[in-house]
Parts: structure tokens; C-alpha cells; sequence
């Protein structure tokens, strides 16, 4: 029956997508195991947000248990796509509680969770209400904003649905929680740590240290890595970097840690270096075309994309990228000017059209999900063979078109500075504005109104800090002291976060190693 329902040429079994599900059906049926082999092996391949729980269905229905474990965690990892798409909306409440109770949700924050078993309701709602408090127990409330969640209830089209979740959340409702309204018990079981794959690690590496004591030329590469758990707030080593440097970059890709140039004692590496996720091992990647430092990478579309730096005594202006699939790194573009030691931060705009910023001319580009834009400041000033003083420029860049568009300026002048984005909004963090000062200042630029406004200093003055955002807040981590005379500055150790809801900082863990110029990635 096999040979007369399907194709088989020399040998071998051809499988498209038209017949995979009847194919798999007539071999589970009649047990040729090879065929069923094949047919898994083959859905295995075609993997998709669109298709992947239906895969994890039909898998189930079959036995075929590593296809559906393999679908299941694929629907995991991509939970923000797969919950657009009908499949999702289609799923047994069964399914649904197993898919929203993981604690390896891929996630940003818990509110999504909340607004995906939402949807599922909605969907169908006078069969799908009774099923409400099962859907909520697979969501950890504590962790979401009050503000944003009760936004979100009020605004549910469905009357019924909206009293019932304003009446079994009551006891997160601010307007309650501030009359001292608040229930003094949970209606039902409330989990309060964060899903393992929404936790957030902020992973520190290389640098170079400099003691309070130390003469200028008292000045060594670290080769240490450190990873800090943002939930609970404490530092653990990682297995330190194959060759010490500063000035290197860091970037995160499917999980793996790309650590990119760099120098040591003013020799420069095109070495590349690589950390797998599972061996927890660092391995030689792909060279940069030219050794490189004071440059800065980020990750666009899973290319890792380099602009800028240092090679030897010139400064560059050349944008290169790497696809890390192929292994080989290319020219794609120019900045206007040649730099070195600036910031960069990307920040996802969340458009599907094509079109501008009503205050201002920043290119958008459709995309299937959403539109990345790059905000880079223009500082390549504060290196040490380009004497032309801080800036206070932003630009941003359009990694499609390859254009660079000029946005309001700073009001301080800075360079070796950190910037990192919050939602709409970017922060340019300390930094200085000759060779041996270190500053205090930070501003805050909003890309819907174009504009730069400062918020509260830091407690401490640094320069060249590390600087990355977590689950809205910002840290920042280490950096240098000014110089006073003829001391030279000294490297730090100190950890603060920013929150911009209250516009206040506080002092956290400081890192187990001072240091500063060093790489910063967030998990």
C-alpha cells in the first residue's frame, strides 16, 4: 500500500509537506518504523512559529515522543511569535495550561504570559470563561506591573471576563492596594520566581585593572568572567576568556557568547572567541578581518554587526558583519566619520509599516515582526590618536537601507560613555570629556519627541562603565575614577541601578573583580 501512495525513487523515500501527515499516519498504521523515522526527521526540519504546535499534535497522537519534545520546546523558545499565529488559538485547554505553566517560556516579561492566555479566551469566550482560573494559576502576578496588568483588564472588550479578572485579581489592583483594600489572601496558588528562561543574566568579561595605589603603567588585562543573576542579585564566575583584553565587545547569539577584539598592553587581537552554552568552553571563532579595538557590536537579524574602532594608529569608519551560521565576516557599509570608543544600543521600534516618526525623519522599514533600528552616539573622539574632544551627536542607522539620519544632540559632551534603551527611551551613562575626567551625568533621550532631557546622577563618576537594562531597570557596573593630579584613576568595582519610574538610583552587588573598558551581555 505504501508503494502505491507514495513516491519512492532508488531507494528512497521522497517526503514533501503535501504528504507527510498521511504518510506518517499509513506508516504508524502498518509499524514501518524506518518511514515513521523519516517523516519525523523531515518535520523536525520544518519547524516554524506557524506550525510548530500542530507538529507537537500530531506528534503526540503518533507516539512519537522526541518530535514532540523537540516541537514543544521549539514553541517555547519562539512563545512571543507562536502565540500570533491560529494554531495557538486553536489549542486544548489542556495543551494551553501545559504550554503557559513552562518554566522555559522564552518571555521579556510575565505579561505576556497574562496577555497570551487572554487572547486564548477571548477567542471563544462563552465556552473558554470557565476554564479562567486555570489559565491564571499558570501566571506569576507578583511579577508583572499592578498598573499594567488592571490597564489591560479594563480595556477587555468581554464584560464578563473583564468583572471576573477585576474580582479574582483584586488583591493586585493599586487603586484597592492604596485604599488598604488589598485581599489578605490569594484566591488561588501564586508563583513568584521568575521562569528560567525569562531570568535575566547580565555577564561581565574582560577589562583591565588598575588599584587605588597603581602607577600608570600598573595596568593588567583581565581574563575573568562574571555572570550576575538579576533576580537574585548575586554575582557567579564563568569560565574565564582564553586571551586578557580591554577594549573588546560582547554579543549574545542563540545562546552562545561571541567575545570580539580587543587588546592587551596596546597589542591588538582579531581574535574572536566563542562560548558554547552546553560544553561551557570558549573556542576560537572567526577572525575579524583586521585586529580591532575601541570598536562596538550588536546583533541585528542574528548578524553580529561591528562598527567602527581602532587598527593600530588609524581609526576606522567601516561597519562589517558576521553571519555566525557561515562563519565569515564581511564590509557592509561606512559610518560618516571615523570613531572609536563610542555607545550603542539597538532598540526594537515594534512597527509593521512603512514610513516615519511624525517629530522626526528616522526611516522605518516593514518587517515580518518588527522594525530594529540602531541609535548610535557619535563619539570616536576620546581615543587616543583622534584628539577632537567628547561629542554630543546621536545618529541613528538603518541597517536595511544604510542610511544614517542626525537626531538631537546631547547636552553634555561625553565619550567613553555606556548607553543602554528602556522602552522608548535611551540613556547616555557617565563617561568623560577629556582624558582623565570622569562624570556623573545622565541623560535620557525619548524617540518619540526627539529629544534629550537629564535625569538623576549617579552616586559615583566613572568612565568607560559597563551599562545594559533589565527588566527595566538600568545597571550600571565598574568603569575608572578621574584622575586627581598626577594620580592616575584608578579602576571600580561598584554596581548601581537606575529605575526611571521613581528617577532614583541604588547601590547593588558590586562585581567580585574591579575593572573598566571591559564587555557586557545580557542571557
Amino acid at each position: 500500500m505504501l508503494q502505491k501512495e507514495f513516491c519512492f525513487k532508488q531507494g528512497e523515500l521522497l517526503i514533501d509537506s503535501d504528504d507527510v501527515q498521511e504518510l506518517l499516519a499509513a506508516a504508524d498504521l502498518f509499524q514501518v518504523t524506518e518511514v515513521v523515522d523519516a517523516c519525523c526527521s523531515y518535520l523536525k526540519r520544518e519547524f516554524h512559529p506557524t506550525n510548530c504546535l500542530g507538529i507537537m499534535n500530531l506528534a503526540e497522537a503518533f507516539s512519537c515522543t522526541d518530535l514532540s519534545s523537540k516541537a514543544s520546546t521549539f514553541a517555547q523558545r519562539n512563545f512571543i511569535e507562536v502565540v500570533r499565529h491560529d494554531e495557538f488559538l486553536e489549542l486544548t485547554i489542556e495543551t494551553l495550561l501545559k504550554l503557559l505553566s513552562s518554566e522555559y517560556l522564552c518571555i521579556e516579561q510575565e505579561f505576556q504570559v497574562f496577555e497570551a492566555g487572554l487572547k486564548w479566551i477571548l477567542y471563544n469566550p462563552s465556552e473558554r470563561r470557565q476554564s479562567l482560573v486555570q489559565i491564571l494559576e499558570c501566571i506569576r502576578f507578583p511579577l508583572i506591573q499592578p498598573t499594567k496588568l488592571f490597564n489591560c483588564i479594563e480595556s477587555c472588550q468581554d464584560f464578563s471576563l473583564r468583572i471576573g479578572l477585576g474580582k479574582l485579581l483584586e488583591e493586585f489592583d493599586p487603586k484597592k492596594r492604596a485604599m488598604s483594600l488589598r485581599s489578605p489572601y490569594s484566591k488561588f496558588k501564586i508563583e513568584v520566581t521568575p521562569r528560567h528562561s525569562a531570568r535575566k543574566y547580565m555577564v561581565i568579561l574582560g577589562g583591565y585593572h588598575r588599584a587605588k595605589s597603581g602607577r600608570w603603567h600598573e595596568v593588567r588585562p583581565i581574563a575573568d568572567v562574571y555572570r550576575f543573576d538579576s533576580f537574585n542579585r548575586i554575582w557567579t564566575p564563568y569560565p574565564n576568556i582564553q586571551y586578557p583584553r580591554s577594549g573588546l565587545t560582547v554579543v549574545s547569539v542563540k545562546g552562545f557568547i561571541y567575545a570580539i577584539g580587543g587588546e592587551n598592553e596596546l597589542l591588538l587581537y582579531d581574535n574572536v572567541e566563542v562560548l558554547d552554552p552546553l560544553e561551557m568552553k570558549w573556542r576560537d571563532g572567526p577572525s575579524l578581518p583586521r585586529p580591532l579595538s575601541g570598536h562596538n557590536s550588536c546583533v541585528i537579524d542574528g548578524f553580529i554587526y561591528t562598527f567602527g574602532g581602532f587598527i593600530g594608529s588609524e581609526v576606522t569608519d567601516n561597519i562589517i558583519r558576521l553571519d555566525p551560521d557561515e562563519g565569515k565576516w564581511r564590509k557592509v557599509g561606512s559610518m560618516p566619520t571615523q570613531r572609536s570608543n563610542f555607545a550603542l544600543t539597538v532598540v526594537d521600534v515594534s512597527t509593521y509599516r512603512c514610513g516615519q516618526y511624525p517629530q522626526h525623519s528616522v526611516q522605518t522599514i516593514q518587517r515580518w515582526t518588527s522594525q530594529v533600528q540602531l541609535k548610535i552616539t557619535r563619539v570616536g573622539i576620546h581615543c587616543r590618536w583622534l584628539s577632537r574632544g567628547a561629542d554630543k551627536g546621536l545618529e541613528c542607522y538603518n541597517p536595511v537601507t544604510e542610511e544614517w539620519t542626525q537626531l538631537a544632540r546631547m547636552k553634555h559632551s561625553r565619550g567613553c560613555f555606556g548607553m543602554a534603551a528602556i522602552g522608548n527611551n535611551i540613556y547616555a551613562v557617565g563617561g568623560a570629556r577629556a582624558g582623565r575626567d570622569a562624570l556623573q551625568y545622565v541623560e535620557k533621550y525619548s524617540i518619540d519627541e526627539n529629544k534629550w532631557t537629564t535625569v538623576k546622577s549617579m552616586g559615583v563618576a566613572r568612565a568607560d562603565p559597563c551599562v545594559a537594562s533589565i527588566n527595566g531597570l538600568l545597571f550600571v557596573v565598574g568603569g575608572r575614577s578621574a584622575s586627581h593630579g598626577h594620580t592616575p584613576p584608578h579602576t571600580l568595582d561598584d554596581m548601581e541601578s537606575y529605575n526611571p519610574e521613581t528617577n532614583t538610583w541604588k547601590d547593588e552587588e558590586p562585581i567580585p573583580t574591579h575593572r573598566c573598558d571591559a564587555g557586557v551581555v545580557i542571557m
